[in-house]
């Protein structure tokens, strides 16, 4: 076990990201005793870790940190941060040698930004997204892309006006093509439903697509996309009794697949995770109650095709197990972590 923050400070929302060579770069908010600073350390395939580095300016404190990384190991972060007045949202590059770039503020001034997210493709591109208030007031989502060379795109709305929208996701594909969802309100009914975008590598977006049924909510999602640009989401859909786990594929040409149920019926389940393989096969986890005060993670698998697996329980009955997440290989093998009591647990397999 490896410590990566001093004792005595306050340390929390850690992040990691891994490259192909099992290279990891981790990020985390730590209080300074003046501000919190968002921080970073790497460690290479071999086991040796390189120093531990400042990433936001001091003065203002920054939080929610996000990290992804290309298959050279180069890594980059987006944080959100007060510039006095207003949450900015910023990002900083960190090659694999350690070298920093400089940091980047991507979120207009005015209004306050939160809840970044970034992506990278194996190149080094990047993608990000992230809340902001627009003039009217009301919550729009918006990004804003990086290319390996370090040209900056322009700030574009991807969720309508008129409306708010929150949670934003992104995934990319190797050739910097990004898929995007979030839950958006109706303002209205207060209903919400998931809605999805795509953003070309050359800054073309699609229309915006409703994944979930607009008259029944849906809450906040998760994407993963395959190599090729084919996108699979998750969300947690109340079905008039239940919320229950829910998944919708896209293809790379925007095409939708038929909303699937991925989680029995007659019992609430949330907390939905997705990753894809790069053949465009998925695995999902989330957690669901499993009797009186009891908790489990599940697991299902949907191929590229669309045919579902069946249900897995990864957690032991009679049990307290929350907040899954998982990762898989280009082999084909899947991990599911969760915790566990305060402890951490994971399972693994094909």
């Amino acid at each position: 076990m490896k410590t990566l923050t001093p004792s005595g400070q306050d340390a929390g929302v850690p992040q990691v990201a891994v490259d192909a060579d099992g290279d990891a770069v981790f990020t985390w908010a730590l209080f300074d005793g003046t501000s919190t600073r968002i921080q970073a350390q790497a460690r290479s395939a071999a086991g040796t870790w390189s120093a531990v580095q400042d990433l936001s300016d001091p003065g203002q404190s920054a939080y929610a940190p996000q990290v992804a990384v290309d298959a050279d190991g180069d890594a980059v972060f987006t944080w959100q941060r007060s510039d006095g007045t207003d949450t900015r949202i910023q990002a900083r590059a960190r090659s694999a040698t350690g070298t920093l770039s400089a940091v980047k503020t991507l979120s207009e001034n005015g209004r306050s930004a939160n809840t970044p997210e970034v992506a990278v493709d194996p190149g080094g591109d990047a993608v990000f997204a992230w809340e902001r208030v627009d003039r009217q007031g009301f919550v729009r989502i918006q990004a804003r892309a990086r290319s390996a060379g370090a040209p900056w795109s322009s700030v574009q709305n991807l969720s309508d006006p008129g409306h708010d929208a929150y949670s934003p996701k992104v995934g990319i594909d190797r050739d910097g093509d990004a898929v995007f969802t979030w839950v958006r309100s109706d303002g209205i009914n207060q209903d919400h439903w998931v809605q999805a975008r795509a953003r070309s590598a050359a800054g073309a977006l699609s229309a915006v697509q409703d994944l979930s049924d607009p008259d029944h909510n849906g809450f906040p999602p998760q994407v993963a996309v395959d190599r090729d640009g084919d996108a699979v989401f998750t969300w947690s859909h109340w079905d008039g009794a239940n919320f229950r786990v829910q998944a919708r594929a896209r293809s790379r040409s925007g095409t939708l697949s038929a909303v699937q149920p991925l989680s029995d019926n007659g019992r609430n389940a949330g907390e939905p995770q997705v990753a894809v393989y790069p053949d465009g096969n998925a695995v999902f986890t989330w957690q669901r109650p499993d009797g009186p005060g009891f908790v489990r993670i599940q697991a299902r698998e949907r191929s590229a095709t669309g045919t579902l697996s069946t249900v897995h329980n990864l957690s032991d009955s009679g049990q307290h197990a929350f907040y899954p997440q998982v990762a898989v290989d280009p082999g084909g093998d899947a991990v599911v972590t969760w915790t566990l009591y305060g402890l951490v647990q994971a399972s693994a397999g094909p």
